[in-house]
């Protein structure tokens, strides 16, 4: 007997049923055999699809639920499934339903035009009844017994008998069986398995005649999801085995793939190759560990890349024409190699007539540069060079299936004739083989590489198929995704062993060496500061492992697999699916890759996506299906997005126009952009690299030192203001600056603390932020400060004249030099800071301010500060932190060394920890809290105050007077109870619905159609701001708006209205079950703030109206204080 789920959770789930069990129309239940397509119309076909969605959905929060308390961190939901059935020793007849209700559910995400039958929804509700009972022993209501308890239904579990060849398996490893060599010398293990179609499977995993594929036992642990190629069934050899196994073993072409969903990088797998064979995954981990600061080697190979583009779209462009174009898209690279450009120049020119001799003999077919392909069965992803297509229109079937590989390499060493290629260079060819083989059914055509410095008539080398190649390529990949699994796990192996290993495969030297220089650094790290790398290393891998395949406790999020996962019903529910876009040939530009598309006004407008998000764009199939790794991907950026249509900036620089003219319709979806995890990674190498005395400033060890205060004073500000100003000024290592909402902490306090700084110094300044929003709002304030004598570095908004493109329009190498030179002042994100690392080659940075530094990780900050000589660190701790994917539980570190330094949560920003670090310590000169709001009325603050802030005052008449809308003409009592009170309460009735209240959104209409009567032309973008948990709840209430309304209110959740403010905030919590709080409060450490609470308050100007049931959010502690507030003003 188990008691894991609680009764409160088993109570939501049995309701939950019941409300899907009712919601459709079971009567023919009984039938069996009943296919959807028989008597049952499009409207039940629909209805049975949603039924099967939302008992989808519920399962996995039961399942999620019953491992919640497991050290196990899960990526897959089969394998968090697995687990259950396996720890919990379910009967096998129970796991053998289980799995066939996940698989039933698999089919009906994957295939739009799928639908089960009427039984197999009620057996589902049945088996989830089954299990919540199991796990909580709570006796199941007679209402939900009811729906299945009279009807004899079939079993969801069809035997399934595999072929003698499978070309593919899907499975979770059980377990491995050790490593054996057989009487031939071959290696061979054996994986127990639970496979997606064939129950439990025994695979003998035996060496090629040419590859140890054996030692993909070596890297697959329990419950990691692996694809197998190319097997054989083989009758059982056990007749003692009294558990039944379906019997595999691998082939000579066989490929095994760990982990498939977590996309690898072909080019990532060839660095950890050398041009003569020699290779080793740790190369890769060597890499995440250094900043990559650019090359000659890569400068180069960037121009070449250019030139090759502008030679496509112009065969007869110059050779200085190619070149100053070339030069202008690398301009910053291009500063920092000033000295080499003649050289370079001049190397170039031989390159750039090849180039032009590989045009032209391709001149008839169609060049695509640098498309995306992803392969969700090898595990890969990567953007070739170049793709040569076909005429399609041509008869020949074979020719259109023709689609070539063509793999430019710009560097000085070029291999011999008769190698063909460097085998670094035929592995990542050999991945592209594998990417273009599964995305194009029977694909055709020839690999090849151009080496733009070889001999006339030698430049371009066919490479074959490389099938052993891209076994290697296999292996290697699986042995990257083992090390970042290890890492994830805080496995501090992987590091002792990183320089034997590099020094054991015989890499070049200078690999050698970086290997060399980091293993010192490693040994000679205090054990603290190994516990602190390897405590956040593991946090950033485990997020990044998050974003790119998601963890089973995010609902449905499967990170960047969504793409492939989930259904087009699940993406729409997310709102992070925009289709039927139709591209607009006349307002696009292909010359600057913007590509403008209109939106279909019978979709939803309602979308996640803002300007500046990152996509991906592909064609939606003429049947109308989602199949989107069967197609080039276009990478891009959301330039602008309305109601009406979206442009988007794509990031390849040359498109073909057939592949735009060929398809109808297309699809846009998030992207992920990696490199931003790794680069944490190499921030938290550069920590170890620091003295001691600087990493005992940052773990807060030793008190930091302040000098003479500059004894400044600004007339508008206060006096309050004023001392804090001279305080963080006098700082000589950091200042910490709490600034609550409407305290500003931007406008007045970072503003003078530059101006000072500019003015009065000769300091060079670095301002950073964790938004491009926010970086933007410090550029505004400071523009008038130093009279525009400043560098914005990242993307900006548009024409910005401190644009670091803009500043350097128009001018020379030399004299964007002398820019970055002069220029004292630069601002930009975090993310873009590292990009820009080369800075410091060339001028000395002193003070570093950061805003927003409460939503930056630890992680963000280690390798940024110890590059100046103090900072200023500027935040508000009780608002939301930096966004986590992962279990708040799997964020505690086990570290005893750190705990003794106060760091517990890894999720706990490095402003925070150094801010209870100093109020411990009684560090007073170090810290200070602006306490004068100016934007929240009294009466909110009030509120706000007593339960959070304990010292905020307000600033301004305006806050303290009586509350009196401008009167409206409806007759509509709300009116009038819209002006008794700045903190409004109305109690919603529960309902059957997870994540929607239907009378609630109704409400929140009827009060903005009030409201928006009542302010008739003064009625705003900024008037009224609706805050609500779920995106369900948002498309209710959007679903519901007028033209107007869509475009002048903002509904969203409360984190992504961080930064925000509204004269009348109106929450609508739409919970219907106590169950659901848990995800609607965010403690800290302390239980004393809830910091989601606290943010949407402290959005409104002037009036706060919260809509919610009182009996469930009574459950929640500080909703129960603001709802008492609300009816008492006390």
């Amino acid at each position: 007997m188990y008691f894991i789920v609680s009764p409160i959770a088993a109570n939501f789930f049995y309701n939950s049923l019941q409300v899907i069990g009712e919601s459709v129309d079971l009567k023919i239940a009984t039938v069996a055999g009943a296919e959807p397509e028989e008597g049952l119309s499009e409207e039940n076909i629909q209805d049975l699809r949603s039924a099967t969605l939302q008992l989808n959905a519920l399962f996995y929060n039961l399942i999620k639920e019953i491992t919640a308390k497991e050290s196990q961190i899960f990526y897959s939901h089969f394998a968090q499934i697995s687990f259950v059935c396996e720890a919990y020793n379910l009967d096998r007849d129970f796991e053998a339903e289980i799995h066939s209700w996940r698989i039933l559910c698999r089919r009906t995400q994957r295939q739009d035009d799928f639908a089960p039958a009427p039984w197999q929804v009620l057996a589902g509700i049945q088996l989830m009844a089954s299990l919540v009972y199991h796990f909580s022993q709570e006796t199941v209501p007679a209402v939900l017994l009811n729906l299945y308890q009279d009807v004899e239904l079939p079993s969801l579990y069809q035997p399934n008998d595999p072929a003698e060849k499978l070309s593919l398996l899907r499975a979770v490893v059980l377990r491995t069986k050790g490593h054996e060599t057989l009487p031939n010398g071959k290696g061979r293990c054996v994986l127990i398995c639970e496979t997606e179609q064939y129950g439990k499977a025994r695979i003998q995993v035996t060496d090629t005649n040419y590859k140890p594929i054996s030692q993909f036992g070596r890297f697959a642990h329990p419950y990691q999801t692996i694809h197998v190629t190319d097997l054989a069934k083989q009758e059982s050899n056990d007749e003692n085995d009294a558990t039944p196994f379906t019997e595999f073993r691998t082939t000579e072409s066989s490929h095994l793939i760990l982990e498939p969903d977590y996309l690898v990088d072909a080019s990532a797998i060839a660095r950890c190759v050398d041009r003569y064979g020699r290779q080793s995954s740790y190369n890769y981990l060597l890499s995440n560990l250094r900043f990559f600061t650019g090359s000659e080697a890569t400068f180069m190979g960037n121009l070449i890349n250019e030139m090759l583009d502008q030679i496509i779209d112009n065969e007869h462009i110059t050779y200085e024409e190619a070149y100053r174009g070339a030069l202008h898209k690398n301009f910053l690279e291009a500063v920092f190699l000033k000295d080499k450009l003649m050289l370079i120049y001049h190397n170039l020119k031989t390159q750039f007539e090849r180039l032009q001799q590989f045009v032209k003999k391709y001149r008839s077919q169609r060049l695509t540069t640098e498309p995306t392909f992803l392969s969700a069965i090898f595990g890969l992803q990567g953007r070739l060079d170049v793709l040569v297509e076909y005429d399609e229109s041509e008869a020949d079937q074979d020719r259109k299936n023709l689609k070539e590989i063509i793999e430019l390499k710009s560097a000085k060493s070029v291999p011999p004739v008769r190698s063909k290629a460097w085998a670094n260079d035929l592995v990542q060819v050999a991945c592209y083989n594998l990417l273009l083989d599964d995305t194009f059914e029977n694909r055709r055509g020839i690999s090849a590489i151009l080496y733009s410095q070889a001999e006339d008539g030698e430049y371009l080398r066919n490479c074959g198929k490389l099938n052993f190649e891209q076994q290697d390529a296999l292996l290697l990949r699986n042995q990257m995704v083992f090390l970042d699994f290890m890492i994830a796990k805080e496995n501090t192996r992987i590091f002792d062993q990183l320089h034997k290993r590099i020094s054991q495969a015989g890499l070049p030297f200078y690999v050698v060496d970086d290997a060399k220089a980091f293993d010192d650094m490693w040994r000679g790290s205090r054990e603290i500061d190994k516990a602190y790398f390897i405590a956040f290393a593991g946090l950033v891998i485990r997020e990044n492992i998050a974003a790119k395949i998601g963890q089973t406790q995010n609902d449905f999020q499967n990170g960047f697999a969504n793409l492939w996962k989930n259904s087009r019903e699940d993406k729409k529910a997310n709102f992070a699916l925009l289709e039927q876009l139709t591209l607009d040939f006349e307002q696009s530009d292909l010359a600057t890759s913007t590509l403008v598309f209109h939106r279909q006004t019978t979709q939803s407008s309602v979308t996640t996506f803002r300007k500046g998000d990152i996509a991906v764009l592909y064609p939606i199939n003429p049947n109308g299906s989602l199949t989107a790794l069967k197609y080039q991907l276009l990478k891009c950026n959301i330039a602008s997005i309305n109601t009406q249509q979206v442009t988007i900036q794509v990031w390849n620089k040359h498109i073909d126009s057939h592949f735009l003219q060929k398809h109808v319709h297309w699809a846009l979806e998030p992207n992920l952009l990696e490199s931003g995890n790794r680069d944490l990674l190499a921030s938290l190498a550069h920590y170890l690299s620091i003295p001691d005395a600087q990493k005992d400033l940052l773990l807060g060890q030793r008190p930091p030192e302040f000098g003479p205060a500059p004894n400044i004073h600004i007339e508008r500000l206060n006096a309050e203001q004023n001392q804090i100003l001279n305080q963080a000024l006098a700082a000589k290592d950091y200042f910490l600056l709490q600034g609550p909402p409407g305290t500003g902490k931007t406008s007045a306090m970072l503003a003078n603390m530059v101006g000072h700084i500019f003015h009065k110094t000769e300091e060079n300044i670095f301002l950073l932020a964790f938004t491009n929003r926010a970086v933007d709002e410090i550029c505004k304030k400071i523009e008038p400060i130093c009279g525009g004598q400043m560098i914005r570095l990242g993307s900006g908004k548009e024409g910005s004249p401190y644009s670091l493109s803009n500043l350097t329009k128009d001018k020379k190498i030399k004299e964007v030099h002398q820019v970055l030179s002069q220029t004292r002042v630069f601002v930009s994100t975090v993310a873009s800071f590292y990009k820009n690392l080369n800075l410091f080659k060339l001028k000395t940075f002193d003070t570093v301010i950061v805003d927003e530094a409460s939503q930056l990780l630890e992680p963000h900050l280690s390798g940024v500060l110890p590059r100046f000589k103090r900072f200023i660190l500027i935040g508000d701790e009780k608002q939301l932190p930096a966004v986590v994917t992962q279990d708040a539980e799997k964020c505690l570190t086990q570290q005893t060394d750190l705990h003794e330094m106060g760091i517990h949560d890894l999720s706990i920003s490095m402003f925070e920890r150094l801010l209870t670090n100093a109020q411990n310590r009684d560090w007073h000169d170090c810290y200070a809290m602006l306490t004068t709001q100016f934007r929240m009325h009294g009466d909110i603050t009030q509120f706000v105050n007593d339960h959070f802030y304990k010292k905020l005052k307000i600033g301004t008449e305006r806050q303290k007077t009586p509350l009196q809308h401008p009167k409206g003409t409806t007759a509509d009592q709300l009116e009038a109870w819209l002006n008794q009170s700045r903190l409004l309460f109305w109690d919603s009735p529960l309902e059957p619905h997870n994540k929607i209240n239907r009378t609630e959104a109704q409400r929140v209409v009827r009060l903005l159609h009030i409201i928006r009567d009542m302010y008739q032309q003064d009625f705003k973008a900024d008037t009224v701001g609706i805050i609500t948990p779920y995106r369900a709840q948002i498309a209710e209430i959007y679903g519901q708006l007028d033209e107007e309304l869509q475009a002048k209110v903002s509904i969203d959740t409360v984190e992504r209205y961080q930064g925000s403010e509204r004269e009348i905030i109106i929450i609508s919590m739409a919970v219907n079950h106590p169950e659901q709080l848990k995800n609607l409060q965010a403690f800290n450490a302390e239980q004393t703030v809830d910091k989601k609470l606290n943010v949407a308050l402290t959005r409104a100007r002037e009036q706060v109206i919260l809509l919610g049931n009182e009996q469930v959010l009574q459950e929640g502690t500080f909703y129960k204080k603001l709802i008492e507030f609300m009816k008492t003003g006390k």
